[in-house]
């Protein structure tokens, strides 16, 4: 049974809506959507809108809830809405006001992070325009608030080592420019100098977060990021409340989970208990000499590792059933270094089979790449026999 909010808005017009938003993608990717980024057709705009305010309502209400224990029964239901909650405003146009535009994606980026659609969003930013930010405006707030929405975007984005510098270089930006514009902006606000102080705290709080989670995505550190990040966001909640900003005080409420779960993702925080064969593989996965860094982990991937064993010493065997690009080579290379480690005393060795000639120097070109940096020695072994022209054509 939907959750009561959607039941009130209606369960027809909500999954029509939820058919349209899935609509507009194909027409997007088939090119034949309006200029205008509109859609024509029986379902309008506002029904959109309206299913997208619904979903938002019972994902607020699911929330608390949602992350009081792992076993909830909740969770799941929660992270349903919150993937329907994307391709709904994923489907909507975005704003034409640049600050309005920003909140939108960030948002979105939301919704998709804690709807476990963190590989769709990072597409997503890849192929789609950002609002142009005032980054040199003249009011205080909006240059910090523009800041902020440009690193989280670039955070969420994180394609490769570029954004995570970038943040770093917005976030000194403002820590330079805080001396220069932050009193004068305090003092041109006169009515409500104690409500213009406390949206800047509440600000600085999140422009700090983003910078944590940025520093423990390339580098591991630090260890506490979870609690590092609950901190700030506390701090800026509380401001956002006891100043009435309640638009800010409810992006926050959806940054703070979503910032949290984007640490979750981290390849650092799946591998901190193992060991340091796997440690010193992890950085080089995120090193900035990697032309490919990888610094989060699909929740196919995660799963394995979290909560069914991959690694675990005591499993005698593990099936793992991904489609093609699924994460599948990544993984064995993770148990891999875990069967090194417990053999390394009786010199144990791994063999890793593939079905094709093709697949043995592909495998073995990776395997070789990625684990030089550990010194474990690749050997490539073929059949003495070659495959007969019946299993050539099957391969």
């Amino acid at each position: 049974m939907e959750h009561w909010a959607i039941q009130a808005f209606g369960e027809s017009r909500f999954l029509k809506a939820i058919d349209r938003s899935e609509q507009w993608l194909l027409l997007k990717v088939l090119a034949e959507i309006n200029p205008d980024g509109r859609l024509d057709g029986p379902l309008p705009e506002d029904e959109l809108e309206g299913a997208l305010r619904v979903v938002e309502l019972a994902t607020i209400d699911l929330m608390e809830t949602a992350f009081a224990r792992n076993d909830c029964p909740g969770k799941e239901e929660f992270y349903k809405y919150c993937e329907k909650a994307f391709f709904l405003s994923r489907a909507l146009p975005v704003p034409e006001n640049s600050l309005e535009a920003a909140k939108h994606y960030i948002r979105m980026t939301c919704f998709a992070l804690l709807g476990q659609r963190s590989a769709d969003i990072r597409r997503w930013l890849n192929e789609q325009p950002w609002p142009r930010l005032p980054f040199d405006s003249a009011e205080w707030d909006i240059r910090v608030f523009a800041g902020i929405a440009e690193a989280w975007l670039r955070l969420v984005r994180k394609d490769g080592w570029d954004d995570l510098h970038a943040i770093n270089r917005l976030i000194l930006r403002l820590r330079s420019d805080q001396s220069e514009f932050e009193e004068s902006y305090l003092e041109k606000t006169p009515q409500n100098p104690r409500g213009a102080a406390l949206e800047l705290v509440a600000l600085y709080h999140v422009a700090r977060a983003i910078e944590l989670l940025a520093i423990y995505s390339g580098q591991g550190e630090p260890k506490d990021i979870l609690e590092q990040l609950d901190f700030h966001f506390e701090r800026s909640l509380a401001a956002s409340q006891i100043a009435g900003l309640m638009e800010l005080e409810l992006l926050l409420r959806w940054l703070m989970p979503a910032a949290r779960q984007m640490a979750m993702n981290c390849i650092w925080m799946v591998t901190r208990a193992y060991n340091s064969r796997i440690t010193r593989y992890v950085s080089y996965l995120t090193s900035s000499e990697n032309t490919r860094p990888i610094f989060e982990m699909l929740p196919p991937q995660r799963r394995p590792l979290l909560e069914e064993g991959l690694l675990d010493p005591a499993k005698r065997a593990i099936v793992i059933d991904l489609p093609t690009s699924g994460g599948k080579t990544l993984l064995a290379q993770f148990r891999i270094l875990q069967a090194l480690n417990q053999f390394a005393e009786e010199r144990g060795w791994v063999a890793y089979l593939v079905p094709a000639r093709a697949l043995v120097n592909q495998i073995c070109q990776r395997l070789k790449r990625d684990f030089a940096p550990l010194n474990v020695k690749v050997e490539k072994v073929s059949p003495a026999l070659e495959v007969d022209s019946f299993e050539e054509e099957l391969f």
